[in-house]
This record gives structure tokens, C-alpha cells and sequence, in this order.
């Protein structure tokens, strides 16, 4: 997903970016800051896949991203202002690029842009619909807009379009999670890790099938195996495979240790940036909730990827009926349908 972004000038000032944002001026202020970024890309799939980077380490989490940031608004603050503006600048280069549609999408997406973004990746998808990548981040949209029976449908188009590629295997499989489909996530993800038995992300999925299949052993042993890994893939957060071993204890019944890994994620957050939500993932499982809501809460404040799927996500379900969950969908934005 990451590629390297080429070199030669251009500038995109504020008022270019309005039509392209479908927002008003007042919406791209915020987004982007009161004054225009300079860009330094060519064409416009170099200005996509350069905002494809920079949000890519967003979502990532701290630990692989800007060295000068101590907080999640600063890490905010590095790479998701000119990502939003690359993505817009990729669209006005080439309105007919998939690429750059999905680009300008998923930084819609990451704004909570959530109806701008959704056009956008139908648009990416109608511009060439031989792009695995344009329709894995599709189903990602629908998957944000609860939207599963068809989100799967298109991550399955993804996948066939690209059957040798693990990643949109795994796409596929999230969409499995989401519907809690345990045993097809499990299944789908097996053959993956036996073929590559150095996959963090399957490895990381993988576990979360056992889980919900309430095999805490093999989801706890896949989760170690993983953070064996990690530290040899810059694309996958430590941290939030902690989260998940913490969780995997919760809903385990072994409070005492969930706890424990809880105070080491806590120390850890002294001194660097823990994203909101695998903290939020951890107190959930550990009964805390109204910590959890509180995570929750400064997530919403960094507008974190994750929120686009919390309606979804099977980890929270013990907080769904709760004054302050409500608040929170609320909060976010989603729009109606």
C-alpha cells in the first residue's frame, strides 16, 4: 500500500481544494489549517500514493510514525493535513484516476467526511473496476456503514482479482470478523499464515477467529507469535497487539493478567503515544467501562480510523446500550440512511 512518492513542485493553495473537498471553505480550514501546504509531487498517482503514506502511518499508530511527535495530535498533526491536501491535489491532476480517488476517499474517510468519502470510493470503483485496491478500500466504506453482505461481497471481488496477494485474503477476512463469522475467518485465514508463516496481519486475524470461537489458548498463542514478528514489520503496531492479548485475557475470565498487560500498555503511555481505542479495547474487556468510554471519547477528539467501524465492532458490544456509547455514535457523525 505504501509506495515512494516522486520528486518536482507544484502548490495547491486553500481555495483550490473547496470543490474537490465537496465541503465548505470553512470544513477545509479545519481539515488542513489556515494556510496551503506546498506539495512536492508530479502527477497524480505520485500525489496519491504519497497521502496514501502519510495516512497510512496514521493509521498505523505512533510507534512507526513521526519522530518529533509526542502526542496523538502532534502524530495527527505531521501527516494527515498534507495527506488531505496530496489526495485532493491527486483528483484535480487526474479526475479520471482510481488511485487517486481512493486516496482522496480514505482522507475524506480519516476526517469524517463520511458521505464525500463513500461517493468517492464508488467513484474509484466505477473509474476502473479491475482495481483489487479500489475495492478492498470500498469495502472498507461499507463495512464503515454497517453494510456487510455487501462489503463482503466486494472484498471477494478484490480478492479474486488479486488471489496471490495476502492482503486482500486478509481484507476479506476482516469483513468475515465483522459479521462475526468466526470459522470462515479461521479458515480463510490458515492457509495464509501456513504459506507465509511470517504474516503478522493473518497471524493478528487469526487470532481474533479463535477468540470469537472462544479458543483463548490458540488466539493467545497467535497473538505471540505475532509480536514475535513485529518488530520486523514497520507496518504493524506493537502496541496494539498488546491491547489484543490484554482483551484475549479479559473475555478470558484471567483479569489479574489483562490487568497486568494493561499497566505495562499504561507505562508505556508515559512516555509515547498509545492510540484512544486499543485502550479503550482493553478496559471494555476488563469491565472498566466507563474508562473505556472515556478513550473512546479522545479518539473521537483525533478523528481515529478506527471509529469508523466502532458501530460494528464486536469488541465493544458490551457497551452498546449505554447512554455514553450512544453519545459517542452520535458525536462521531455518521450519517443517516
Amino acid at each position: 500500500m505504501v509506495r515512494a512518492a516522486a520528486a518536482s513542485a507544484c502548490t495547491c493553495t486553500l481555495a483550490t481544494l473547496v470543490a474537490s473537498f465537496g465541503a465548505s471553505s470553512t470544513d477545509v480550514v479545519q481539515v488542513v489549517g489556515p494556510a496551503a501546504l506546498p506539495l512536492h509531487c508530479a502527477t497524480a498517482d505520485d500525489c496519491a500514493n504519497e497521502a496514501l503514506a502519510l495516512l497510512l502511518q496514521w493509521q498505523l499508530g505512533f510507534e512507526h510514525g513521526p519522530s518529533n511527535a509526542t502526542t496523538g495530535a502532534e502524530f495527527r498533526a505531521a501527516t494527515v493535513p498534507k495527506a488531505t491536501v496530496l489526495a485532493a491535489r491527486a483528483v484535480q491532476l487526474d479526475p479520471h484516476s482510481a488511485t487517486a480517488a481512493t486516496a482522496h476517499s480514505t482522507a475524506l474517510l480519516l476526517n469524517f467526511k463520511w458521505a464525500a468519502a463513500a461517493a468517492e470510493a464508488n467513484r474509484a470503483v466505477a473509474l476502473n473496476r479491475s482495481d483489487p485496491a479500489a475495492l478492498a478500500w470500498l469495502s472498507k466504506i461499507q463495512t464503515s456503514q454497517q453494510q456487510l453482505g455487501i462489503a463482503l461481497q466486494t472484498a471477494e471481488q478484490a480478492e479474486a482479482l488479486a488471489p496471490t496477494d495476502p492482503g486482500f485474503v486478509v481484507g476479506t477476512g476482516a469483513v468475515l470478523y465483522f459479521m462475526e463469522d468466526y470459522a470462515s475467518l479461521r479458515d480463510k485465514l490458515l492457509p495464509v499464515v501456513r504459506r507465509d508463516p511470517s504474516n503478522v496481519a493473518a497471524w493478528d486475524w487469526l487470532a481474533m477467529a479463535y477468540k470469537g470461537l472462544g479458543n483463548f489458548t490458540e488466539a493467545l498463542q497467535c497473538y505471540h507469535t505475532a509480536l514475535e514478528l513485529a518488530p520486523d514489520d514497520v507496518k504493524y503496531p506493537v502496541t496494539e497487539l498488546q491491547a489484543s492479548v490484554a482483551h484475549t485475557y479479559g473475555v478470558a475470565g484471567r483479569q489479574a493478567d489483562g490487568e497486568k498487560v494493561l499497566a505495562q500498555l499504561l507505562e508505556t503511555a508515559k512516555t509515547a503515544y498509545v492510540e484512544p481505542v486499543r485502550l479503550a479495547f482493553v478496559y471494555t474487556a476488563l469491565g472498566h467501562h466507563e474508562q473505556a468510554l472515556q478513550e473512546l471519547s479522545a479518539a473521537t477528539s483525533l478523528y481515529q480510523w478506527e471509529l469508523a467501524f466502532v458501530r460494528s465492532e464486536p469488541w465493544f458490544k458490551p457497551l452498546h446500550g449505554s447512554r455514553g456509547f450512544a453519545a459517542l455514535v452520535e458525536r462521531i457523525g455518521f450519517p443517516s440512511h
